[in-house]
């Protein structure tokens, strides 16, 4: 899921369809989602399970291995 704080909602409808985004996008306009999860920058990518625990978090630019490697871990984790 992608959570715009910054832009406007024509700017945010304009980023999904400019990079052909195909998960659910939204927007906060208020930051209420950035201040519950303690977002300082932007990007910032959560790692969560199913059962919603966080698994990890990244603050800025993700390199492809980088995101491959994370949504593995993701995809291997069994619970506690």
């Amino acid at each position: 899921m992608g959570i715009s704080v910054r832009d406007g909602e024509e700017a945010a409808r304009g980023f999904v369809a400019e990079h052909g985004l195909a998960y659910a996008n939204g927007r906060d306009p208020d930051l209420k989602i950035a201040r519950a999860f303690q977002v300082e920058a932007t990007p910032t990518t959560f790692f969560i399970t199913p059962n919603g625990e966080i698994l990890g978090r990244h603050t800025g630019r993700m390199a492809e291995l980088q995101l491959a490697e994370a949504l593995q871990t993701l995809l291997n984790y069994k619970g506690p």
